[in-house]
């Protein structure tokens, strides 16, 4: 059996006109040996007559029809089952691609064997206004693997430099050996029960990756809108926020390195709720979102956390936190006070 070099999986729900500039992007590809897995989930504007449509012309096109709507976690975890190729791409379905994107990256990927391969991209603004994002070139191969682990599990975003680099780390800028992903049995989590689920992917590729290669060139166009789930209010809701802390926490816990990564963890903590309870206070009351801060009293591990950040030896680090991210942490610490 033929085994591609790459498979290409795109979770298709209402991609609208983007996904014929989506899938053409991929077809145009100057590496033509790559299968590419279209995972319908249920979509109700048309975009699986689109697909259709397309399958029936090139027979590299594969087609999953999810039963129900899945969303894009479970979506994709359709398409890794149904891959076969050397290494996997995980893309949306309204972004598109420079057209030697899969040659150059497969190339980089051979070179050295690597489980992963990363590289720049460019954002669209719904006003059409494009911006290249990328990691610094001074960052070797080497440097980025030791440091990109922290870097993840550190949050969102932090007041560290490396937030212009962590807020680059999207699965859709990498490639991931399938054999990896198997052997460790990585998959998404489902995003409608947890939040930032490339996130909790990508913190566990990178744990388990012997060998992480960098392209310091932009091939991805990745489109910022309204309808991205970042910018839904479910998506960044406190309780989605909570289930995602307590995986992350749970997992540096099950690998034993929870207390050598434990300021990170904090860090995510501290960043990861205060990004929720603007959230929360943008879509309801003040009074509203300070009452979803009661799953943290209840909470020990974050509890733990966030006093951790209050001793002495971390004085220093905190005064890096702007002044309203210092308030938010005395506020939910004291709130979070047991009153017995």
């Amino acid at each position: 059996m033929h085994t591609p070099k790459i498979s290409v999986i795109i979770p298709v729900y209402n991609a609208g006109i983007y996904l014929p500039e989506r899938i053409e992007s991929i077809l145009n590809q100057t590496l033509k040996d790559i299968e590419i897995i279209i995972v319908l989930d249920c979509p109700t504007d048309g975009s699986d007559k689109v697909a259709e449509s397309y399958s029936r012309k090139d027979e590299r096109i594969k087609l999953i029809y999810n039963p129900a709507n899945l969303h894009i976690g479970l979506s994709r975890n359709q398409g890794l089952k149904a891959a076969t190729g050397e290494y996997i791409s995980l893309v949306d379905h309204d972004d598109y691609c420079t057209p030697d994107m899969y040659e150059k990256m497969y190339s980089k990927a051979q070179q050295n064997q690597a489980d992963i391969v990363v590289s720049n991209f460019y954002g669209i603004t719904s006003t059409g206004k494009t911006q290249r994002f990328g990691f610094p070139q001074n960052y070797s191969d080497e440097v980025f693997q030791k440091e990109s682990f922290a870097f993840l599990i550190s949050g969102p975003c932090n007041h560290n430099p490396a937030c212009s680099i962590t807020s680059n780390f999207s699965v859709w800028t990498q490639l991931f050996k399938r054999q990896f992903l198997e052997k460790h049995h990585i998959v998404f989590q489902d995003n409608r029960e947890i939040t930032f689920e490339d996130r909790l992917f990508l913190i566990e590729t990178y744990f388990f990756a012997q060998k992480v290669n960098v392209i310091h060139e932009a091939f991805t166009y990745h489109r910022y809108h309204q309808s991205n789930s970042g910018s839904n209010y479910s998506y960044r809701s406190i309780e989605l926020i909570t289930n995602y802390l307590m995986y992350v926490h749970d997992f540096l816990n099950r690998q034993h390195i929870l207390k050598k990564e434990y300021i990170h963890f904090a860090d995510n903590i501290l960043l990861s709720l205060y990004s929720g309870f603007r959230n929360e206070v943008k879509h309801k009351s003040l009074f509203k979102a300070l009452r979803t801060l009661t799953p943290i009293r209840k909470n020990p591990a974050f509890q733990q956390a966030l006093r951790y950040l209050y001793k002495k030896e971390n004085l220093k680090y905190l005064k890096k936190y702007p002044v309203t991210k210092l308030s938010f942490l005395l506020l939910i610490t004291l709130f979070g006070k047991k009153t017995d």
